[in-house]
């Protein structure tokens, strides 16, 4: 099952495995992420494109991008964050 869900679901298939005993299903989270990260950029892509049509400037295109990049890592960061004692910050 799945040899067909890799190849049914193209870009997909591949972060779905059979686990190494033969049944149940292997999600590779990296490899999911790499392939939502593609598809953010493509978006991204997209969008400044259409934005460099509608007589945008440059400097307008890098501060939407990289507000949109704070706004959306901001929760992920957030719930990640540790924060660092002096000796890390200074002598590491």
């Amino acid at each position: 099952m799945a040899e067909g869900l890799r190849h049914t679901h193209g870009l997909f298939g591949h972060c779905c495995d059979r686990t190494s005993h033969g049944h149940g299903f292997f999600l590779d989270v990296m490899a999911l992420v790499l392939v939502v990260s593609t598809m953010m950029f493509a978006t991204l892509d997209v969008i400044n494109n259409n934005m460099l049509i509608a007589d945008e400037s440059l400097l307008s295109l890098l501060f939407y991008s990289a507000l949109g990049t704070a706004v959306f890592s901001a929760p992920f960061a957030l719930w990640n964050w540790k924060t660092p004692i002096l000796t890390e910050i200074f002598y590491s």
